[in-house]
Parts: C-alpha cells; structure tokens; sequence
C-alpha cells in the first residue's frame, strides 16, 4: 500500500519511505528548500467556498507541483472548478496542459458523501480519491470515534462508496488514518480495499 503523510507541522521529520508527503499549500514557504524540492511533496488546497482557496492555489504554484489535494470537497463541481483554475495558471506559466492533477477529500461534508452515490462527469485531472471522516464524525455525533466500527453509520456508507467509486472510475483510494493504532488502522484499510493511506504526523 502506498504511503502518504501528512505534515501537520513544517518542521516534522519525514519518513524515508513515505511515497508522498501532504502539506498545507500556505506552509510551502516555511519549508526548508530541500523539502520544497522534494518532488513527493504535493500542496493542499480547499474548495472554492473556502476563504483560502485562491491564495492557496498561487502558494502551491510556486513549486510546480504534479499533484494538488482538493480538501473540503462537496462534489464533482469542486473538482471541475479546480480543474478550471489549473488550466489558466498553466497557461500562464506555459506549463502541459492538464499535468497537474487532482486528488480529492471526500467524506469530510454531508454534501461530498451524498455525491458519491450519483452518476459523475468525466474527470480527467482525478487521480485518487481520499477518505476523511475527522470533520463530519465530529459534527455527527459532537465527538471523533476512534474506530470505524464505532462511526455513525453514514460515515461507515461513505467510507465504502469511496472505494467503490475509486474502484468503478479506476482511480486509487486513500484512508485517512485516525485511529490510535496505526498498525490496525492499516491493515483494515488493506483489507476494505483502499489502494493506501495517509498518515498524519
């Protein structure tokens, strides 16, 4: 399975064998230069509604990244939105059409869960689809559950209609790891089908 950790901090240690490494895309310029070199380093931006959407894009350009995390998905105008916006700044820096690509968070709105289960447009910048239940475990039940067992069942649904969908539009899946045991925690993800996980540090 492949491994992606996520920063939570510019300063932490990477491991030698994370196959990608997360960070916010307004942190880029903390880092120390052989990190932003780092070509496993792929910037993360929120969608459109969010205050920080387009000042984060133009931090994440700085490094010409091959991949951009969309968080705060609501569906697939998000990540046609996105898509959109790449083009011109690709334009503008006479960069490949369509090089960059897009993973995106899903399960982290009601509205993103709900969009998993109707019919999607054609997405060709998609390249993974990520599961994170932090935000709307907590806004369901006011708390974060430690375990997918212990999630309210329409987290439970959503965390197997991101497999499914990455599944039927042939795009890897990603598990955000939450649990205390690490150990555990990726094993069920092997196991439930998801292509890798993200590990937040």
């Amino acid at each position: 399975m492949k491994q992606l950790v996520l920063l939570t901090k510019p300063s932490l240690p990477v491991p030698d064998d994370a196959d990608a490494i997360l960070i916010d895309a307004l942190s880029l310029a903390t880092l120390s230069p052989s990190l932003r070199a780092d070509p496993r380093l792929i910037p993360m931006v929120e969608a459109d509604d969010h205050p920080s959407a387009l000042v984060g894009l133009d931090a994440a350009m700085t490094i010409k990244p091959s991949t951009i995390i969309l968080r705060g998905t609501t569906g697939t105008p998000d990540i046609q939105q996105l898509s959109a916006r790449l083009a011109v700044r690709e334009a503008e820096h006479d960069w490949p059409d369509g090089g960059i690509g897009i993973i995106a968070v899903f399960g982290d709105t009601a509205a993103s869960v709900r969009s998993l289960s109707v019919p999607w447009p054609a997405l060709r910048r998609l390249k993974g689809l990520i599961f994170s239940a932090e935000r709307l475990n907590t806004l369901l039940i006011g708390e974060l559950a430690p375990t997918p067992e212990q999630w309210p069942d329409p987290l439970r649904l959503a965390r197997s209609l991101t497999i499914l969908r990455g599944t039927e539009i042939n795009v890897p899946t990603y598990d955000v790891l939450l649990d205390t045991d690490k150990i555990t925690a990726r094993e069920h993800a092997e196991r439930d089908g998801f292509s890798g996980f993200v590990l937040p540090l």
